[in-house]
């Protein structure tokens, strides 16, 4: 029995030298705040050519109900190979800048001073490509974007009663909501070219307002928070 103590002490010895030497585990540190200045612009921009792709359908088509439409029947099928390419090329790299902006947007919700983040970044973006799930879970993204890039103060972050809202976000929403489901369910033919058009002009404009706000509203908050930080102490106090 004794033999078997001693070995017992040993073992205990050896584990608790063992964890006094063993490397420590690294802690992650939280990410920090990042500008969303260059992907905002390079995302305005794509929206910019996306809404003059849809300003060129509407010229377009003017031109072929006009006088000269026997003129430029030769021309229907160059014109409509060009703008789907063109639409194709600035959709795609929409989607990648927008995916990029929105994981780094929702990223620098917690820097920020968020105490009211539901999703992760990656969470964030992939909600976007789930059928149906996108259509509930992508707004809510957009809204908890909006709102907790100025967050509450932390004596008011609990308050359930105070209910802040994202109008330009909805407004965004639900026009690209009506964009989406009217040309599919006319197996992309909608009854007036026109209406299309116009309908994607507008969802356009509403997009860049929602990431430009969002994009002033984080930078903003940072440099509230900037200037909150105490003053250094002069050098001739610390000698």
């Amino acid at each position: 029995m004794q033999g078997e103590d001693s070995s017992d002490a040993a073992v205990d010895a050896l584990k608790q030298a063992f964890a006094e030497t063993a490397t420590p585990p690294v802690v992650t540190p939280p990410r920090a705040y990042r500008p969303l200045g260059g992907l905002t612009t390079a995302l305005i921009v794509l929206a910019a050519l996306q809404i003059a792709d849809a300003a060129v359908h509407v010229v377009a088509f003017l031109g072929k109900r006009g006088v000269f439409a026997a003129q430029l029947s030769s021309q229907v099928l160059v014109e409509t190979v060009i703008m789907g390419l063109a639409e194709a090329m600035f959709y795609l790299a929409s989607l990648v800048v927008f995916c990029i902006w929105v994981h780094q947007a929702y990223a620098n919700l917690i820097p920020l001073g968020s105490r009211r983040v539901r999703f992760t970044p990656g969470w964030a973006v992939g909600y976007f490509f789930i059928p149906f799930v996108n259509l509930v879970r992508g707004v809510q993204v957009m809204r908890d974007v909006w709102i907790e890039s100025q967050p509450l103060p932390a004596e008011r972050a609990e308050d359930a009663t105070l209910v802040r809202r994202a109008p330009l976000v909805n407004g965004w929403w639900a026009m690209w909501l009506v964009m989406t489901f009217s040309f599919r369910s006319n197996n992309y033919s909608f009854p007036d070219p026109m209406m299309k058009a116009a309908i994607e002009i507008v969802a356009g404009l509403l997009f860049i307002a929602v990431v430009r706000g969002i994009a002033r509203r984080q930078r903003e908050q940072w440099d509230d928070l900037v200037r909150r930080q105490p003053a250094p102490a002069p050098a001739d106090l610390l000698r």
